[in-house]
């Protein structure tokens, strides 16, 4: 026989997972629900093109051909005329989340007014091997600063 405080258990258990589920379906935003019904039309091989931009869009889907450049602390690509910022690890030390949030901001601005919309941004990867050629693109090796900096940036 099952003790009732486990059978008690076992149903709060089964309520809460419940409720839970029923949060998770009506906080599901309208563009999660698109951009499933997307991907669960997508070929492996078209999510492929379109992970590595190998790809000059999607015909099939009506995806449109990705535009963009590299530019992990500004422009880039030897653009003349916008903004260049530190590179991401002197940004990340400023510990500044709101200033980095800003730069972002100004880098997706001046990206979009080129008529680009995407953009390399910088790595958000922990450095773990300072002698990596890309070190100075990184967010440097705390994760929790990495973690607060990478968020500003990319939202």
């Amino acid at each position: 026989m099952i003790p009732i405080k486990l059978k008690i258990l076992f149903v709060l258990l089964a309520f809460y997972a419940q409720q839970a589920k029923a949060q998770t379906l009506a906080t599901v935003s309208p563009l999660d629900q698109r951009l499933d019904a997307l991907l669960s039309k997508m070929t492996l091989q078209e999510k492929i093109e379109q992970l590595y931009y190998l790809t000059d869009g999607n015909d099939r889907l009506k995806i449109p051909q990705f535009k963009g450049s590299d530019g992990p602390h500004g422009i880039g690509n030897n653009a003349r005329g916008y903004s260049s910022f530190p590179v991401t690890i002197a940004m990340a030390a400023t510990w500044d989340p709101d200033l980095i949030s800003r730069v972002g901001r100004a880098i997706s601005m001046e990206q979009a007014a080129r008529g680009k919309d995407r953009i390399a941004v910088p790595t958000l990867d922990l450095l773990i091997d300072p002698r990596i050629g890309r070190a100075p693109e990184t967010i440097g090796e705390d994760p929790f600063l990495g973690g607060r900096i990478s968020a500003a940036f990319v939202l």
